[in-house]
């Protein structure tokens, strides 16, 4: 299907770690999404999401004629390509018995079948639906509106006083100078020497 060098697939999957949920309950949420590259022939795109977010990276690839787009496990596939020699050329052929059921992933003598799911499962994000937003190797990535809220680290700080936990000790108090007239001092004495006024400020 198509033939890459280790670099280039290992700086597409680089952003694996960050938007694919490796337990997710949802089969599909675990697979990267390759895809043609219809600005170039020479270029495939591998998709990734999550539902609140989608990233793309597009990498150098030789594509076959009898590529379809498919996807894989992302967490296995980046392991197996990170753990290739440097320089590897990585090819991916297709497993067909009544249509694509796998691909073989084979590196100078390492062979790998990994699964396939269905592209036509794979939830992707409409063009225009949200900004994209650049990220770093050349990733691109779409999240939902709320996403937004999270670049200001104001909406994470909490509007409320912290509270003591259960059973932790209160901070020590403050010990005066010797000499130091405590904060309350002039106060009582100004309720000594007026104490009317004390008194109607105490009803």
């Amino acid at each position: 299907m198509f033939k890459a060098e280790k670099a280039a697939m290992a700086s597409a999957l680089a952003i694996t770690n960050s938007v694919v949920e490796r337990r997710s309950t949802i089969p599909i949420l675990q697979n990267v999404l390759f895809e043609k590259d219809s600005a170039s022939s020479d270029k495939l795109i591998a998709r990734f999401t999550n539902l609140d977010i989608e990233a793309t990276a597009r990498f150098s690839a030789e594509v076959d004629s009898d590529f379809e787009a498919f996807t894989v496990p992302a967490g296995t596939l980046s392991d197996i390509v990170n753990k290739l020699p440097d320089g590897a050329e990585i090819a991916l052929l297709p497993d067909r018995t009544n249509g694509l059921t796998g691909v073989t992933l084979k590196s100078g003598r390492s062979r790998f079948k990994l699964p396939v799911l269905p592209a036509d499962d794979f939830a992707t994000m409409k063009v225009g639906e949200l900004p994209l937003q650049p990220h770093a190797a050349g990733h691109r990535t779409r999240g939902r509106a709320r996403g937004s809220r999270w670049q200001n680290p104001r909406h994470c700080r909490s509007q409320q006083p912290p509270r003591r936990e259960k059973g932790a000790r209160a901070p020590p108090r403050r010990l005066l100078k010797e000499g130091q007239a405590h904060p309350g001092e002039a106060k009582r004495k100004q309720c000594i020497a007026l104490p009317a006024l004390c008194e109607t400020t105490r009803r």
